[in-house]
């Protein structure tokens, strides 16, 4: 009887104590449903301020970049139009070099053709009277070679007479002497043994010089120079060879020599 109401008694204790934890942890809940609560209102009403926050600092970052532009845009437009500005003085500053430049140039240019022309008329004065006394020198020698001729002629007249037994004709007089000649004279050609010296120069493009050059060579004969290589003719004869027809000499020659 004692044990069962021990037993009693302590089931009583036990749904007691179970009671009063049950209605802990309810208080418990209770207290942190309140906390969570709390804490979300308190969440949101922090939220709320944030938002607001941003956006007055988004609103005044606007402005202040708005502002900052306009000052950006204020300054670029001075910038611009003090650099046009500048600009224009540097043109209108190197517009007046180059003309100051070109007038200079021109002044110059004048000067020199001024200075040209004068060169040109006095250098041309100057030649027309180098000219003039070549004129007057080559009249002189060609008159001379004349003469030298003449006589040459005569001379061969005489020797061709003399071999035929005719009598030989008279040489002209003469002239008076006058200056040396200011260019070498052609040597009159001269007997070599028993060869009586042609007048080469009665053949189409062989002259006085040309004669002298052949007559260097051994060649005093229409027969010599037909019987001669235009090869040889030509070396001997240098630079005036290459224009020479030295075949048409020799050919010319063959037909006096027969």
């Amino acid at each position: 009887m004692a044990l069962s109401n021990e037993m009693r008694r302590l089931t009583q204790g036990f749904l007691a104590a179970h009671k009063d934890r049950i209605a802990m942890v309810a208080a418990i809940r209770d207290d942190t449903a309140q906390e969570l609560s709390g804490f979300h209102a308190a969440h949101e009403d922090m939220a709320v301020e944030q938002r607001r926050r941003l956006a007055d600092y988004m609103y005044g970052l606007r402005d202040n970049v708005t502002k900052m532009l306009e000052s950006l845009d204020t300054a670029h437009q001075r910038m611009a139009v003090d650099q046009r500005r500048r600009l224009a003085d540097y043109a209108d500053q190197l517009r007046d070099n180059v003309t100051k430049m070109l007038e200079s140039l021109d002044t110059a240019h004048q000067s020199m053709a001024v200075e040209q022309r004068r060169h040109l008329a006095t250098g041309r004065t100057r030649l027309a009277s180098d000219v003039s006394k070549m004129r007057g020198n080559l009249h002189a020698d060609q008159s001379e070679a004349r003469k030298v001729w003449s006589n040459f002629a005569t001379v061969m007249r005489g020797r061709r007479a003399k071999k035929s037994g005719a009598p030989s004709p008279k040489a002209p007089m003469a002239k008076a002497a006058r200056p040396p000649m200011t260019v070498a004279k052609a040597p009159v050609p001269h007997a070599v043994g028993e060869v009586i010296p042609d007048d080469l120069t009665t053949i189409g493009g062989i002259g006085a010089g040309r004669q002298q050059f052949l007559n260097e060579m051994g060649i005093y004969t229409f027969a010599q120079l037909a019987g001669s290589r235009p090869q040889k003719i030509r070396r001997v004869l240098g630079t005036s060879g290459r224009l020479a027809n030295v075949e048409q000499w020799i050919e010319e020659a063959r037909k006096r020599s027969t």
